[in-house]
């Protein structure tokens, strides 16, 4: 009995050679302790070595070797190292650890996730040591109040592990390697993110990183689905050649500055919601444009590539930038809604190969006043259905646009388009000769051209004659004329 007691005192006093308490000058209770490798498998030594003021402590430095393995496979949950130390945060003070003098490989799953967003681990600062280049697994720092953590020497970042954290600033990620899905999201990272060595990244990585003003990043080969999305200060984007494929809803926020490379094939859905560009050129490989590619976007001048088919559903909906849209020959196929409500625009010229015209393409662009048709044979439209509510149940590819807007077809094609359902609905429809100058129509649109510049400088000249209210020159006396309303002489009259 008295050998026992003699071992239990040699054991407290090695035991108090491993934790030093000290208190600095702000009142905050500061405790180092020291782990042996051999001591951080023994569940419950954290515990044991912090002892019952553990929940007083509000700094904890760890240094030494422990380990623990990525998971809590074949461990004692709630009595590991890394539990104890999210106990010691959610029930107690604990809002600092400090492991640069310490030696370990990973931060294991779920090691300070708080339970729901609103339930949240307040662990605020976390110090890893220099040179290991950590592995950080799935949820580990998730619903936390996590607002500072030396990024410098992080190799690996799992799933969501940083998600619906504090984490505010600019961080360092040029050690990182790969970043899984919604690692960051909801995080207040600003500034710059330089991805730049990141070869892997995972759906929604940033999603919702609202501070974000600048990314650079790798030439991996994709750039993952809602990378970015609702980034909404994201003003500038720099994407390397290389990279094939930007997922869906890749971006959306502010962007004012982005460069696609040559090597980019495909563009998803929604890539660029948003987007705020002076000017827009789609990379060559690229066929089709899915729905909603550039949504919402302020986009003024488009270069279009040489092979594109197929502009998809409502891809320029509600652009309000644009004035005049020249597609290109090799366009088949445009969708419905593609440019809907596009209220700036006033010209478009369509490709000469179109077949398919969808329901609602140019509605509500208001301002539209000139259509060019270069194919002989009027482009299929489907059937009437309701496709927006205040589209109402006649829905046709140019609903509200102009009164007055003029369709331009080639010579020889006006009567087909005269009988062809939805383009038959133009009350000007007039043919061009072959080589004629697109960019001078004869005919703008309604009672303003019965006013010419035929006079002398600065003067303006009244047509004389007879027109519809359209600009079209009637042959004829007025008495043959039909009861209408005319300009007669550049008067309104009525008959």
């Amino acid at each position: 009995m008295k050998k026992r007691s003699i071992l239990l005192a040699m054991a407290a006093m090695m035991l108090s050679a491993t934790v030093h308490a000290q208190e600095n000058t702000d009142g905050k209770n500061i405790v180092t302790v020291d782990l042996t490798l051999q001591e951080s498998l023994k569940p419950g030594i954290l515990v044991e070595k912090l002892g019952e003021n553990r929940y007083e402590i509000d700094s904890l430095v760890i240094t030494g070797v422990f380990e623990e393995g990525l998971g809590w496979a074949n461990r004692d949950v709630e009595k590991g190292i890394w539990a104890t130390l999210r106990d010691c945060c959610r029930h107690g003070r604990l809002r600092g650890i400090d492991l640069s003098g310490s030696s370990f490989n990973t931060i294991p799953y779920y090691a300070f996730t708080g339970s729901s967003p609103f339930d949240r681990t307040p662990i605020q600062y976390v110090t890893l040591p220099e040179g290991k280049r950590i592995w950080i697994g799935q949820h580990a720092f998730a619903n936390t109040e996590l607002r500072w953590i030396n990024l410098s020497e992080v190799g690996y970042v799992e799933d969501y592990a940083f998600v619906n954290s504090d984490l505010d600033g600019e961080f360092d990620f040029s050690e990182i390697g790969t970043i899984l899905s919604h690692a960051f999201a909801g995080c207040k990272l600003r500034g710059t993110l330089d991805l730049s060595n990141v070869g892997q990244m995972g759906e929604g990585v940033f999603e919702g990183a609202n501070y974000v003003e600048k990314v650079i990043l790798s030439a991996s080969e994709q750039i993952p689905d809602y990378a970015f999305y609702r980034c909404d200060r994201l003003q500038e984007v720099v994407i390397p050649e290389g990279v094939r494929k930007i997922g869906r809803y890749a971006f959306q926020g502010d962007v004012r500055s982005i460069s696609l490379p040559s090597t980019i094939e495909y563009i998803g859905e929604g890539a660029l919601h948003s987007s705020h560009l002076e000017s827009l050129t789609i990379p060559e490989k690229v066929m089709e444009l899915f729905p909603n590619t550039f949504f919402h976007a302020y986009i003024k001048e488009i270069q279009w590539p040489s092979y594109i088919k197929k502009i998809g559903t409502g891809c320029f909906i509600y652009n309000e930038a644009i004035e005049e849209l020249e597609l290109p020959d090799c366009i088949m196929d445009i969708d419905s809604l593609a440019f809907f409500g596009n209220i700036k625009l006033k010209k478009v010229i369509l490709p000469e190969n179109l077949q398919h015209l969808g329901l609602g393409t140019f509605a509500n662009c208001t301002e539209l006043s000139q259509v060019v048709a270069k194919s002989p044979v009027p482009p299929y439209t489907e059937e009437p259905r309701v496709l927006y509510m205040e589209l109402g149940r006649q829905v046709s590819p140019f609903n509200n646009i102009m009164e007055d807007a003029v369709l331009y077809v080639p010579k020889g094609a006006k009567e087909a388009y005269e009988q062809a359902e939805y383009w038959r609905d133009f009350k000007t429809i007039i043919e061009l000769e072959e080589g004629a100058d697109l960019n001078d129509l004869p005919i703008k649109t309604g009672i303003e051209q019965t006013i010419a510049d035929d006079g002398a400088e600065g003067e303006r000249q009244t047509m004389q004659g007879i027109y519809t209210l359209h600009g079209v020159k009637v042959e004829g006396n007025y008495e043959a004329l039909p009861r209408g309303m005319y300009i007669i002489n550049g008067r309104k009259v009525v008959k």
